[in-house]
């Protein structure tokens, strides 16, 4: 069986670093992009299983990012989290269709790997 695939997508590289290897750690195949625009591409090119995103990103912002990818028919349905040092977007977010997650950063291991779970989780 193929490794789950996420798209990581941070423009922090020690951030994308870290949140790599603990994707990777939990049996993920990993794709990167370091900015709204290269992770647009790249999620419209080859559609993940999940996205991992930042909000505060040159070229494009996430939620800009995020606005596109969801009125692109394969983008709607994937899961999506967004792990931000910006806070006041859960209304924002809350807008936006599809199963979505929002964490504060800094995160834990435990607290990221957990909404990774969660969100990849078949639904019932």
């Amino acid at each position: 069986m193929d490794p789950r695939r996420v798209l990581l997508i941070e423009d922090n590289e020690r951030v994308r670093e870290v949140f790599a290897a603990y994707l990777e750690h939990d049996g993920w195949a990993v794709a990167l992009a370091t900015d709204g625009l290269e992770g647009l591409d790249a999620a419209l090119a080859d559609p993940p299983d999940l996205i991992v995103t930042d909000i505060m990103m040159p070229r494009l912002d996430g939620l800009e990012m995020l606005r596109r990818m969801r009125a692109e028919p394969a983008l709607l349905e994937v899961p999506v989290l967004v792990v931000s040092a910006q806070g006041g977007l859960l209304n924002d977010l809350e807008r936006l269709p599809g199963r979505l997650r929002y964490l504060t950063k800094p995160v834990s291991l435990s607290g990221f790997l957990g909404a990774v779970r969660q969100l990849s989780a078949p639904q019932a």
